[in-house]
């Protein structure tokens, strides 16, 4: 477990807080902060699953759940962002909610125990339909009632989004995840390509990488490529990816969060929750 608290936290005294929380295969992280002020009362990764083998174990993570106190406390607003699950964009002007299921039939097998979702995120002119195991949504709803559930794309997205409105350069964005990372690139603020490759090495990380850029025609010399989630400096990815890109740069943070100075790991790492914030008073569908 690797987490913040802040010595002023009272867990008797969280109404006016926000709740933000992410789930992967392998773990979960949540921050609880105040959104007037920025400040992170609480941050937290924890692994509830040792197995690395790209499945989620409902049963660990419930457990996983149950023994965090501070999950059970009533908030303000509640997000939370599911990363692995099945997710496909289609543009605004050819959604038709009538064939949400269609749409993720091109990507992943009919599954009962999932429901279909869809969000509209409008500064992006693009729906997010994705899929959630009902067993994860009426437990999780148990514990906090009123979230609102999230692809992690959706935070992704709109975090990407307000780094390439500042500039009109070509950009890669990556956020890596536990055996699969996110691309999407941007040429002229405009989003050219999106998807999510699952990778078990260092060559498998680089070819879906290398293959995207190249077929968009990106010059590695000039683009800027942005890194956030499960990467850290000194990895073996990391250098690989020195090899072939020049401008390179860790995202940390958008909106208003503070970040603690004790914090003992990347902040990085916790860009999805950060992007949540982007997705405060958004209601998904």
């Amino acid at each position: 477990m690797q987490s913040y608290i802040h010595p002023d936290f009272n867990i008797a005294f969280t109404r006016h807080l926000s709740l933000f929380f992410e789930i992967d295969y392998t773990h979960f992280s949540y921050c609880i902060y105040n959104a007037s002020s920025g400040e992170i009362s609480v941050i937290k990764k924890i692994v509830f699953n040792q197995q690395s083998e790209m499945q989620f174990d409902f049963e660990k993570f419930q457990i996983a759940v149950n023994t965090e106190d501070t999950l059970h406390c009533p908030y303000h607003e509640q997000h939370a962002a599911i990363a692995w699950s099945p997710f496909t964009v289609v543009p605004a002007q050819l959604f038709d909610s009538n064939n949400v299921n269609k749409y993720l039939d091109f990507i992943c097998n009919d599954d009962v125990d999932s429901a279909s979702n869809f969000e509209f995120a409008e500064s992006l002119d693009m729906y997010i339909v994705f899929t959630l195991h009902h067993k994860l949504r009426y437990f999780f709803e148990k514990v906090q009632p009123k979230v609102i559930w999230h692809h992690a794309i959706l935070p992704f997205m709109f975090s990407n989004k307000t780094i390439v409105e500042s500039t009109d350069s070509d950009q890669v964005f990556l956020d890596v995840k536990d055996g699969y990372y996110f691309l999407t690139l941007f040429r002229n603020t405009k989003l050219v390509f999106i998807n999510r490759f699952n990778f078990s090495n260092a060559d498998d990380f680089m070819y879906y990488l290398l293959l995207a850029c190249e077929q968009k025609s990106f010059d590695r010399n000039t683009l800027k490529l942005n890194i956030s989630g499960e990467l850290i400096q000194d990895s073996l990815i990391y250098k690989e990816i020195y090899k072939f890109f020049m401008h390179i740069s860790f995202n940390q943070n958008h909106g208003n969060l503070q970040i603690p100075v004790d914090l003992e790991i990347p902040f990085h790492t916790f860009y999805t929750l950060s992007g949540l914030q982007l997705c405060e008073s958004f209601q998904a569908i």
